[in-house]
C-alpha cells in the first residue's frame, strides 16, 4: 500500500515537472502577475510628468502664460428704446467693429529655463502691430448717428496674461498717441487686456475741403507690443485682411491653430512664418452688436516645442512591456521544451522583473541625459543581465549569447518604432507578424501533448 501511494506521488512530481500545459498555465500566470509591476511602473511615469508641468505652469506663472492677443476691436456705445412695465426705457448697447487690415510682425525671441532637472520654454516676443478701420457704416447695423454715444468710443487689445505686459501700451491712432489702461469693458469678448478711449466725435477737413466727423472716414493705427509668455503664441485673425509674420531663433516649431502658415522656412537657425487669413475663413462678421461673438475658435500662431519629450516616450515604451515580457517568456519557454532543461517559475518571475526595471531605470536616465542615451544604457544593463542569468539556467554561453542578441534586437526594433511615429503602427504591425512566423517555424516539431 505504501508503495502504491508512493507511486502515485511520483507520478504526480513527475508530471508537474515536465507537463506542458501546466507550465504554460504557469507562465500564463506569472505574465499576469508581472502587469501590477508594470501599471506602478506607468503610474510612476504619469506622476513625474505631472511633477513636470507643475513646474513648468509655477514658472510660467511668474513670466508669462501661453498668450492669445487679439486686436484692436472698436467699440461704440449707443442708445437704444427699450419697452418694459408699459414704459420706454433707455438702455446702453455697444456696437462692436473690427479692423479692415491688420499686420503683425515681430520677433520671438527664446529663453529656456530650469528649474531642477526639469526645462521650462520661455519667450518674449517684440511686436509692431498697424493696421486701419474703414469708415463706421452705422446703417449695415440700423443705426443712427443721433444714437450714437460717439465720447466713450473705446479700442480694445485682447491679451491673455497681463503679467507678460514688459512695457506700457500706447496706441497710435490717427497720429495722436492713445496711453492705453489695464482691463476689458466687456469682459465677455476679451477676457483680457487693456481699453483705450479714441476720438470719433471730432470733426475734421479732408484735402478737399471737405468736413467729416472723424467715424466717417479711414482711421489707421500702429502701436508696438512686447509680450513675455511661455511656449505658446496665438493670435485671432480680426482683420478684414490679417496678415501675421513671425522670425524666431527656435529651430524647433509647430505651427498650430485653425490656420497655418504659407510655406514656412524652418532651419537649424530658426524659423520665419507668414500667415495671411480673410475673414472668409472665420465664422465671425466685421461688425455687430452686443456681445455675439466671440474669437476663440479662430486663433493661429506658433509652438515653442522642446523636441524631446522623455515623459512621453518613455510611456509610450512603457505600453509594450507585457510584450516584452512574453516574448522573453516564450523564448525561455521554446528554449526550455527544445533542450530538455528545466526552468523554475521564481527563475522566470527574476527575468520578468528584470524586464520590468528597463522602464524605471529608461525614465531615472532619461530625465538627466535624454531619451535616446537612456534607452541605450537600459537596453545594455537589462539584456546584459537577462544574458549573464541566461548562462547559470543554460550552462552554455552560445545560447545565453543568441538570447542575449535576440533580446537586444527586440529593444532595437522598439526603438525605431517609437522614433517613427508617422511609421509606428506599420512597422509594429510587420514586426509582430516576423515574430508569429518565426515562433511557428521554431515549434513547427513540437509535440505539445507529449508528457
Amino acid at each position: 500500500m505504501e508503495n502504491k501511494e508512493k507511486g502515485i506521488f511520483e507520478k504526480a512530481g513527475n508530471w508537474v515537472k515536465t507537463s506542458i500545459m501546466l507550465k504554460m498555465v504557469t507562465i500564463g500566470f506569472l505574465l499576469l502577475i508581472l502587469l501590477i509591476p508594470e501599471n506602478m511602473v506607468e503610474s510612476l511615469i504619469s506622476e513625474r510628468s505631472r511633477a513636470r508641468t507643475g513646474v513648468v505652469e509655477e514658472v510660467s506663472s511668474k513670466w508669462g502664460n501661453a498668450q492669445t492677443l487679439t486686436g484692436p476691436v472698436l467699440t461704440i456705445p449707443f442708445n437704444t428704446r427699450v419697452y418694459e412695465n408699459g414704459k420706454y426705457y433707455e438702455q446702453k448697447q455697444y456696437a462692436h467693429f473690427l479692423p479692415s487690415d491688420l499686420q503683425v510682425v515681430g520677433a520671438v525671441n527664446p529663453h529656456q529655463k530650469h528649474r531642477g532637472i526639469y526645462e521650462v520654454m520661455l519667450y518674449d516676443a517684440d511686436l509692431q502691430v498697424s493696421g486701419s478701420f474703414d469708415k463706421i457704416d452705422l446703417q449695415a447695423l440700423n443705426l443712427n448717428d443721433s444714437d450714437m454715444i460717439w465720447d466713450e468710443a473705446k479700442i480694445a487689445i485682447g491679451i491673455t496674461d497681463m503679467r507678460g505686459i514688459s512695457e506700457v501700451v500706447s496706441v497710435n491712432w490717427q497720429g495722436k498717441k492713445i496711453v492705453m489702461e489695464p482691463g476689458i469693458e466687456m469682459a465677455t469678448m476679451l477676457k483680457s487686456g487693456v481699453n483705450g478711449k479714441v476720438d470719433l466725435h471730432s470733426v475734421t477737413q479732408d484735402e478737399n475741403g471737405i468736413q467729416n466727423r472723424n467715424a466717417y472716414q479711414p482711421i489707421k493705427f500702429n502701436y508696438p507690443l512686447k509680450v513675455l509668455g511661455s511656449s505658446k503664441l496665438r493670435f485671432a485673425p480680426i482683420g478684414k485682411q490679417t496678415h501675421v509674420k513671425l522670425t524666431s531663433s527656435w529651430a524647433d516649431p509647430k505651427f498650430d491653430g485653425a490656420f497655418l502658415p504659407q510655406e514656412p522656412q524652418v532651419n537649424d537657425s530658426g524659423f520665419v512664418a507668414d500667415w495671411k487669413v480673410i475673414y472668409h475663413n472665420r465664422n465671425y462678421p466685421q461688425q455687430w452688436l452686443h456681445n455675439k461673438y466671440k474669437f476663440d475658435n479662430s486663433t493661429f500662431g506658433v509652438d515653442l516645442i522642446v523636441p524631446v519629450d522623455e515623459y512621453q516616450k518613455t510611456l509610450r515604451s512603457a505600453k509594450y512591456a507585457s510584450l516584452m515580457v512574453l516574448l522573453t517568456f516564450l523564448t525561455f519557454f521554446f528554449i526550455e521544451l527544445a533542450n530538455g532543461i528545466r526552468i523554475h517559475p521564481l527563475q522566470y518571475v527574476l527575468v520578468g522583473s528584470a524586464l520590468v526595471l528597463f522602464y524605471t531605470l529608461l525614465l531615472s536616465i532619461s530625465e538627466h541625459f535624454g531619451f535616446n542615451a537612456a534607452y541605450i544604457v537600459s537596453t545594455c544593463l537589462v539584456a546584459g543581465l537577462i544574458g549573464f542569468y541566461s548562462t547559470v539556467i543554460f550552462q552554455e554561453r552560445k545560447m545565453a549569447s543568441f538570447l542575449t542578441a535576440g533580446l537586444g534586437g527586440i529593444y532595437a526594433f522598439m526603438f525605431f518604432v517609437l522614433n517613427s511615429q508617422d511609421y509606428a503602427l506599420l512597422m509594429g504591425s510587420i514586426g509582430l507578424f516576423v515574430i508569429l512566423a518565426i515562433v511557428m517555424y521554431a515549434t513547427r516539431n513540437i509535440k505539445f501533448y507529449k508528457e
